[in-house]
């Protein structure tokens, strides 16, 4: 049964947008965890996996249990943050698909990546489509090929002018979401055959729901 949503004193409103971005807050806190450990002499890269791994694996599960029929995908019916967050069955669903590909697609023991990265990773599949800042997809960009530079540029400022116009211009959810999701979808296409064009476009299917 969804959750009457009223505006109590104090700021406690922000408990639900809090709750609706802890699986992607625990990847970067785990992220800028292992950055500050480092790897240093005593200190085991597998160890380190072990640890990232663990973080990952908890933020997966709660993004998992948000699914669960009185969980927040069923019971936080507007957007938060003043709309730039979405909680429901299709951005929640598709942010634990992203996220699940995530973790394996960019654990580090089958590429040498760093264990930072692969908590960064996870955190933008599991944010991209429930924050509607299109400015997010930059990121995605580092994992693009040197040869699509050229396009992965014009992604860049693409995302960076509508972030700008949705974070300034006074914008209905429903607009914001409709941006969000255009703008995803072109840099999908711009990313070419790079390993987040598939992602971004799920991303973007998943910010066109306006009910």
């Amino acid at each position: 049964m969804p959750v009457p949503q009223l505006t109590p004193p104090g700021n406690l409103d922000q408990h639900s947008l809090l709750v609706a971005l802890t699986p992607v807050l625990l990847c970067l806190i785990a992220a800028l965890a292992l950055w500050v450990i480092g790897v240093r002499p005593g200190r085991s890269q597998r160890a380190l996996r072990i640890l990232a791994a663990m973080n990952l694996l908890g933020a997966l599960i709660l993004q998992a249990l948000f699914l669960l029929p009185w969980g927040p995908a069923a019971a936080y019916t507007e957007p938060l943050a003043g709309g730039l967050v979405r909680v429901g069955w299709l951005e929640t669903g598709s942010a634990f698909a992203l996220g699940c590909w995530a973790a394996w697609y960019w654990r580090p023991w089958r590429d040498g990546s760093t264990t930072t990265r692969w908590c960064l990773r996870v955190a933008l599949a599991l944010a991209l489509p429930v924050v509607a800042v299109p400015a997010l997809a930059i990121a995605a960009f580092a994992d693009v090929r040197a040869t699509e530079g050229r396009r992965c540029w014009l992604a860049a400022a693409l995302a960076v002018i509508v972030t700008g116009v949705i974070l300034v211009a006074p914008l209905p959810p429903a607009c914001c979401w409709w941006l969000h999701a255009v703008t995803l979808g072109g840099c999908a296409v711009l990313a070419g055959r790079g390993p987040w064009g598939i992602p971004l476009a799920i991303a973007a299917i998943a910010a066109l729901r306006f009910w």
